[in-house]
């Protein structure tokens, strides 16, 4: 316990002497004596509430003779207590009275108010009384009042009692004979026999006491006291020359100590520092450290001020902890050093030891590193929120907590270290908090800052800021830096780290100090906390950098990491390195890098825009994860460019729901003064998943080009729409003030910019005057749906960016978004702007586009659309799928080229189209009509030339499908058709090349179609179409080169059934030519002997003359007439009337002889019964087969009797 004991009559004499506290606050004391009456009255910056409703009094019946508290009006009158002698004691649960109302001490029912001489009054609720009303009391009674937790004087506070006033945060009044008093612990009935107090006894760390009032005196000739607790500084005499220690009221002068070199060691038993007390180190001014240790096993307790003489670094040292209060603040020349270490090491002449008491003659040089050998270190706490002494208050920003001068550093280093509600600032210089536990060794470099070096080997406690704790180094000359070394790091509750250059009235330049947050577990910033490094108004210098490494990083609720200028130089780059994940949350949430949007006040007559670029935002990690509006962006709001995003995961990226995003861009639809190129954004990861509203997004909205984005997985790539969302970006917020939100990106439906859902934009906007970057994707997959895009388009005077994709195994696309009306699909558009639409190639095994999803490169300008070039072995299009290239305007459209080495497949139509285009418009829907196909034509009523379409594969399949090259107005396109094997085309399918189907000129487009090893086959009254028509124009070329066609035919014009026309209703037709291949029947054949044959057919039964007689023709050459219908060539073949056989045949044997026989023996002709395989693979029949099956079930014996009706079969 930390004792203070003092008479009374001194403690009635006592004046708080806070002229070193004071000083440069907006704060002042004022001494009044009347009479000899002392009216104290301290005016501070803290706040006193005065929103209570009702007075909080309630006894806490401890007492022989409990407090009784009733209302009246506004009054609380106070009576009972236990009565001992002439004093009376009260003790109370919780006291505290607001504005408006009164506490009454009554004392008249104790044989008359003149018998009481001392109302003693105790809390022992542990809260705060706040007085903010009147305390009055009956008779001429000393009225004591003590709160160990603290005792708060608000403006309206006042006092009416007959006697003296003391309020003090002690623990309890001290009485002879060891008797008191207690508001720690009060015994359930104290026994109370000494009626006159002699002191009072302090904790280890009492509250303080706050007087804002401006009228709280006392009766002429009685005495005020407000009494916050007293120092104890106890030197432990263990030193060759001990530190000594003397009190000028409330304040403790350090001197003596050992010196040495200019190194000053003072060693301590206790050191307890109550609020509004100081610690003054009286050293010589050539010392450079002073180095203060305390040896007991209680901590340091500082909730005062601590002063050194000249620009000593000083450093406390106390292996039992270290805790600064409330009221702390910090009054040196030089950096200052908390550490819970148990020794400082000197470089190689040993160390100053808090647990080994050795002697520092030896330690010369400059303390080099800090020793740890304990099990678990002890924690070092900060709750201080004392104003800082001479910081401008014009600032936005005004920090609190404890100090050091401009430049210099101030370090905490020990076991965890946690921040609540307090702050650290060290202007222009470097704040280091490191967390340590276990054995290990810290070293400390003692260059222009003092800093730490934590090794890989050394162990790590947790640093934690909560409830709006701050860490604050900007300064106008900039160079402010901020590390943490922690195992756990937690920023809560709009807790703040700022680093940076600050507004000064003389641009200096510089380049700002960085933040490096380091911790071996998991790094959480939540709450609306902020990590940002600023270069800020009128500065002329360059902002620092954040670097984070964990295992993990957590941003949640809005809470934001970033860096951002609204100087004129460059922001600084966010590298974050994460073993494991990292993971957003939050419609603020952010990880940002911009050029901000706020002006620059040079002069007091103009302002300007900031100027510079933002930096670079890179992380690494195993898995990322954006959810619920957070964003990882660069943007440049003034002049300057934005940075690059990339996220390199070895696992997974994912974004889910609206607002959640990646981007980086050049201004905002309400901001198109800004002028700068957008960076580039780049993913590399195992998978990429977007869903629900998320997006990827490089954008213009001013003058400048927007970036590319590029995305390289192992495996796959999947985007799922959702909701609607209108993206937006924030400006960063300024020293804790809410975020700016600013619309980024979306679609204009019916004239008003509508949300967008999920996908990977680049895009210049409306008004903007650049081009789009590129979008890149290399995957094994590729899976898009619900309106889910990929998207390079211009709305402004530029260019659309190309579209790559390179998918090893698929590219599934399918649906629309049943909100915005738009397809899922890959987009590279102009859309009524002025400039070029991109081109998409996409190359994959497998491609499938369904139910409405799209490839398109159409244009809606004066300039041309995109191509499409798709590379794979199978394309299907059903439900809708198309590739689109069209013009709706003066520009002309695409071309598109298919290459699918084995099939493509147009089938189907989208049934949603009809009401999706009357709800919508056609400037939302994607899709050029309802069915399946390819579509590289002109729509709308200006002149515009079709693309050219090529397809080159193995079979070509259109069910409802169409292939169109199509204009309303302008020249068609050229369509050719490279068939392996087959075209097939069915239910009112479409090839057209057609011209001017708005009864307009333009010549048709030629139409090729090469299948010489196979086939075109149409259902033939299916109305199934290959027409190359025009209106005044000529009419297209048709070229159909086809092993056969089938189901249709060449017409002069379209009938229903199934055509191929190259007509011109006003113009020249256009020439078709098919060309099948001429089969020629005899090819093959060889010539047979002309001569006749004199033949024996043998038959198995004897003619009998009554039964009908069949005949047999047997031919030589000129074999069979090519058409059945036609007779036989006399001329060419031989015929042979029929034999008839001897009765006496045998029935068996065939002899086949010739015209002329000769004495040869004849080859005889037996019947098949079987066949057998050889060796090569061959058929062979035979007559008596190897293990062969018959070919029936019995063999049926030859019989000569005419069929009857019971004959078996």
């Amino acid at each position: 316990m930390n004792y203070c004991f003092f008479s009374m009559l001194t403690t009635f004499k006592m004046i708080r002497h806070w002229r070193h506290y004071c000083s440069g606050l907006v704060a002042r004391e004022s001494l009044l004596m009347v009479r000899g009456a002392i009216c104290l009255a301290v005016l501070q910056t803290f706040s006193f509430s005065t929103n209570s409703a009702v007075a909080q009094i309630t006894p806490d019946e401890t007492l022989m003779g409990n407090s009784i508290v009733e209302l009246e009006g506004k009054t609380f009158n106070i009576t009972g207590g236990t009565s001992v002698g002439s004093s009376l004691f009260h003790s109370f649960a919780e006291f505290s009275v607001p504005n408006g109302t009164t506490a009454f001490f009554d004392t008249a029912s104790f044989d008359g108010a003149t018998k009481i001489q001392n109302i003693i009054s105790r809390v022992t609720g542990k809260s705060v009384s706040n007085i903010d009303g009147l305390i009055k009391a009956s008779g001429t009674a000393n009225l004591f009042l003590i709160n160990p937790s603290g005792i708060v004087f608000g403006p309206n506070a006042s006092l009416n009692i007959g006697g003296s006033f003391v309020a003090s945060t002690a623990s309890s009044i001290k009485f002879a004979e060891d008797k008191e008093y207690s508001a720690i612990n009060p015994p359930e009935k104290p026994l109370l026999d000494i009626t006159v107090p002699i002191g009072l006894q302090y904790g280890q760390n009492p509250a303080s006491i706050v007087n804002e009032a401006v009228n709280l005196q006392v009766q002429p000739g009685k005495t005020l006291a407000l009494l916050p607790a007293r120092s104890e500084i106890v030197p432990d005499n263990t030193l060759p020359n001990n530190s000594t220690v003397r009190s000028d009221l409330q304040t403790s002068v350090i001197e003596g100590g050992t010196q040495v070199g200019s190194n000053l060691f003072h060693s301590f038993e206790s050191f307890s520092l109550p609020a509004f007390n100081t610690a003054y180190f009286n050293n010589a001014v050539n010392i450079k450290n002073i180095i203060a240790r305390v040896t007991s096993s209680s901590p340091y307790n500082i909730n005062g001020f601590l002063q050194t003489n000249g620009t000593a670094n000083l450093f406390l040292i106390n292996p039992s902890g270290i805790i600064f209060g409330n009221y702390a603040s910090l009054n040196v020349g030089g950096s200052f050093v908390a550490t819970t270490a148990n020794a400082i090491q000197f470089g190689n002449q040993g160390f100053f030891s808090a647990s080994v008491l050795n002697n520092p003659i030896p330690l010369t040089v400059d303390p080099s590193a800090f020793l740890f050998n304990q099990i678990a270190t002890a924690p070092i706490q900060n709750y201080s929120t004392a104003p800082i002494i001479g910081f401008p208050s014009s600032k936005n920003y005004i920090p609190t907590g404890l100090s050091v001068p401009d430049g210099q550093s101030l370090l905490l280093v020990g076991g965890n270290i946690n921040m609540d509600n307090g702050g650290l600032n060290a202007f222009g210089g470097r704040v280091e908090l490191g967390g340590a536990t276990g054995a290990g060794t810290v070293g400390l470099n003692t260059g222009n800052n003092l800093s730490l070096n934590f090794s890989d080997t050394v162990q790590r406690a947790s640093v934690s800021l909560t409830n709006e704790a701050s860490v604050y180094v900007g300064a106008a000359f900039g160079s402010g830096s901020i590390a943490i070394n922690a195992q756990n790091l937690n920023v809560f509750n709009q807790s703040k780290l700022y680093a940076g250059i600050n507004e000064g009235l003389e641009p200096i330049n510089t380049t700002a100090g960085n933040i490096m947050l380091d911790a071996t577990g998991a790094i959480e910033v939540n709450g609306a906390s902020h990590i940002f490094n600023y270069v800020e108004n009128g500065a002329l210098g360059n902002g620092g950098n954040i670097t984070i490494k964990s295992r993990a990083l957590s941003i949640d609720n809005d809470a934001q990491i970033g860096t951002v200028t609204y100087g004129n130089r460059n922001a600084g780059s966010v590298l974050v390195q994460a073993s494991d994940s990292v993971s957003l949350r939050g419609s603020q949430t952010a990880i940002k890098s911009n050029v901000g949007s706020r002006g620059t006040a040079l002069t007091f007559l103009y302002t300007k825009p900031p100027v510079g670029n933002s930096g670079d935002i890179t992380i690494f990690a195993k898995s990322v994860s954006l959810d619920e509006g957070a964003q990882l962006s660069s943007v440049t709001f003034g002049r300057g460019n934005a940075g690059n995003v990339r996220v390199l995961a070895s696992e997974s990226v994912s974004l889910s729901n609206p607002g959640t995003a990646i981007l980086s861009s050049v201004g905002t639809p309400s901001l198109t003064s800004a002028v700068g190129n957008s960076g580039n954004i780049a993913i590399s990861a195992k998978s990429l998943a977007l869903g629900n509203g998320a997006q990827v997004i490089a954008s213009s909205f001013a003058q400048g080009n927007a970036g590319s984005v590029r995305v390289q997985v192992d495996d796959s790539v999947s985007l799922i729409g959702g909701p609607m969302t209108i993206p937006t970006v924030t400006d960063p917020p300024f020293f804790g003030s809410s975020p700016t939100g600013k619309v980024l990106s979306g679609k204009y439906i019916n004239g008003i910019l509508n949300a967008a859902s999920t996908g990977i934009f680049s895009t210049v906007e409306s008004k903007a005057l650049g081009d789009a970057g590129d979008i890149e994707i290399t995957a094994r997959a590729l899976k898009l749906s619900d309106g889910a895009e990929i998207q390079s388009m211009t709305r402004g005077q530029g260019s659309a960016g190309n579209i790559r994709v390179n998918a090893l195994d698929f590219v599934n696309i399918s649906g629309f978004s049943p909100i915005g009306g738009f397809s899922s699909g890959l987009i590279s558009s102009t859309e009524e702007a002025n400039g070029q639409g991109g081109d998409i190639t996409l190359t994959t095994n497998a491609l499938r586009l369904s139910d409405a999803a799209v490839l398109s490169a159409r244009t809606r300008s004066a300039s041309r659309g995109g191509n499409i070039n798709v590379d794979t072995n199978t394309l299907e299009l059903v439900g809708g799928g198309q590739l689109v290239t069209s013009a709706f305007n003066s520009g002309n459209a695409g071309n598109i080229t298919v290459n699918a080495n084995d099939k493509v497949t147009i089938f189907g139509s989208d049934p949603t189209y009809a009401s999706r285009l009357s709800q919508f418009t056609s400037k939302i829907v994607d899709n050029e009509a309802s069915n399946s196909g390819l579509f590289a034509r002109v729509q709308g009523n200006q002149r515009a030339n079709a693309g050219k379409l090529k397809v080159i594969t193995g079979d070509l399949s259109l069910t409802q499908g169409t292939i169109t090259t199509e204009t309303t107005l302008g020249e068609g396109g050229d369509i050719t058709l490279n068939i392996g094997d087959i075209l097939k085309l069915r239910n009112n399918s479409k090839i057209t090349a057609t011209a001017g189907t708005a009864e307009q000129g333009g010549n048709g487009g030629n139409i090729d179609i090469n299948a010489p090893s196979g086939f075109i086959v149409a259902a033939e009254n299916e109305n199934n179409d290959i027409i190359a028509n025009a209106f005044t124009g000529a009419g297209g070329n048709v070229t159909i080169n086809a092993y056969g066609i089938f189901g249709i035919e060449l017409r002069e014009q379209q009938t229903s059934k199934s055509d191929i026309t190259a007509s011109s209703k006003f113009g020249t037709n256009g020439i078709v030519q098919i060309n099948t291949a001429n089969i020629n029947t005899k090819s093959g054949l060889i010539n047979l002997p002309t001569a006749s044959v004199n033949t024996k057919i043998a038959s198995g039964c004897q003619v009998i003359t009554s039964q009908d007689q069949s005949s047999f023709v047997v031919t030589g050459r000129g074999g069979l007439p090519l058409n059945p219908r036609e007779a036989f060539n006399n001329n060419d073949t031989v015929k042979v009337d029929w034999v008839t056989l001897s009765q006496n045949s045998d029935n068996r044997d065939v002899l086949l002889g010739a015209t002329n026989p000769t004495n040869a023996t004849l080859a005889l002709i037996v019947e098949a019964t079987g066949w057998v395989i050889n060796d090569n693979g061959e058929v062979l029949l035979t007559a008596i087969p190897q293990n062969s099956t018959p070919h029936s079930s019995r063999q049926i014996s030859p019989t000569c009797e005419a069929p009857s009706d019971t004959a078996e079969n």
